[in-house]
């Protein structure tokens, strides 16, 4: 009877190993060093350019740091 249960069981298994894979490479992706250091630099192209206001690139630039700072420290675990 058991092993009816383990074969019946495998596809809900391997789906749950699928999504949190997916899941795992979402967080990885959100939470990039690199990612976000080039947000940071396109932020800073936009204002130079004059396309943000500069209270608009303090806030996403605070933001971004913030979020690097996270990144780093969860990286550091």
């Amino acid at each position: 009877m058991f092993i009816i249960d383990d074969i019946t069981m495998v596809p809900f298994k391997l789906f749950k190993q699928v999504l949190e894979k997916i899941r795992d490479t979402a967080y990885q992706d959100i939470h990039d060093p690199e990612k976000i250091k080039k947000e940071l630099k396109t932020s800073q192209m936009l204002y130079e350019l004059g396309e943000i206001s500069k209270e608009e690139y303090e806030k996403t630039k605070s933001d971004l740091n913030q979020e690097l700072e996270k990144s780093r420290s969860r990286e550091g675990e």
